[in-house]
């Protein structure tokens, strides 16, 4: 069968078109050879290029992995001993050494290394805003600005949201939530009262127990006994908190109802005002230095320059007119 090419012209038979064309020579042994010689050298050379790919990737991971590893131990792991901390209030010992900080604050070296021990109630100031203050008679070390180990004794955090705290004891790891919290330990005991916010205790038996919310007027206790942790709830005016005032922060503002709602919330408290006075009192401003008084001393002066009174009753302080 004939057909026709794309000018119209009869195509010629296919075998027509290799004729006068001669088989192409067979390459000799020695240039095969060079050949077989020159392709296998290439593909050493490119499989050593992929394999020096592979071990420089490897290489770059692994020192990824370890840079990961060393900054999260960087983070994870506490401050060495030697750093410093502002002690605002107080008689401290660190390892036969006295602090004291009367009448300005004074910067103490403190570590996980360094014993201390509270000669009298103490307050501690943190740079992020945490209000840390130690009984008297506590022994504890501070791993980190934000840690310390506590042996025995009582200590009050109140972070406010702003930072994590964490207090270690022999019977568990107390870390805040955004809190104020108590933590009251000795060799047999750990209870942990919680007046704002939740914290989480950790115990070495792999028991976790987070604290309910807190209601209004209340606080929520965590007790680890005998390898056991119990909850309960007990007014926030519990007396187990009276101690703390005695290294007391201070009030700053100069609006008398923002002072006595702090005052309120230093004492667990709730607040209330009696008709017509707390609007009297927003339009006045406090003159007088309020920056080292406890919250009852402070609720006196108070009321005193702003021509009020107080009652405390059933956990609530109402400011009254003055009659």
């Amino acid at each position: 069968m004939s057909s026709k090419r794309n000018d119209g012209r009869p195509d010629e038979p296919f075998e027509s078109l290799f004729d006068g064309v001669e088989p192409r020579p067979r390459p000799s042994e020695a240039a095969r050879g060079q050949a077989f010689a020159a392709v296998a050298e290439e593909w050493e050379a490119l499989q050593a290029r992929r394999r020096s790919a592979r071990r420089f990737a490897a290489v770059a991971a692994t020192a990824a992995a370890l840079a990961g590893v060393v900054g999260l131990v960087a983070v994870q792991q506490p401050a060495s001993p030697g750093f410093k901390l502002e002690l605002a209030q107080g008689h401290i010992r660190v390892d036969g050494k006295d602090h004291r900080a009367s009448p300005e604050p004074v910067s103490v070296e403190v570590g996980e290394d360094l014993a201390i021990r509270a000669l009298s109630p103490v307050r501690w100031a943190g740079a992020s805003g945490t209000d840390v203050r130690i009984g008297t008679g506590t022994e504890f070390a501070w791993r980190a600005p934000g840690a310390l180990t506590l042996d025995r004794g009582l200590v009050y955090v109140a972070t406010d949201g702003r930072a994590s705290f964490a207090v270690e004891t022999s019977r568990g790891v107390v870390t805040d939530i955004g809190t104020r919290f108590l933590v009251v330990a000795d060799d047999e005991r750990l209870e942990v009262a919680v007046r704002e916010g939740q914290v989480e205790l950790a115990t070495p038996a792999g028991i976790k127990r987070r604290t309910a919310p807190v209601a209004p007027g209340t606080a929520q206790v965590l007790v680890a006994e005998g390898g056991a942790v119990a909850q309960r709830a007990e007014s926030a005016g519990h007396e187990r908190w009276n101690w703390i005032h005695a290294a007391p922060k201070g009030y700053m503002s100069r609006n008398p109802v923002a002072m006595l709602r702090e005052i309120a919330r230093d004492l667990g408290r709730e607040l209330r005002f009696e008709a017509g006075v707390e609007g009297a009192l927003q339009a006045e401003e406090l003159d007088g230095d309020f920056s080292s008084l406890a919250p009852w001393a402070a609720l006196g002066q108070v009321v005193k320059v702003t021509a009020t009174d107080w009652r405390d009753e059933n956990g609530v302080i109402t400011i009254v007119f003055d009659d």
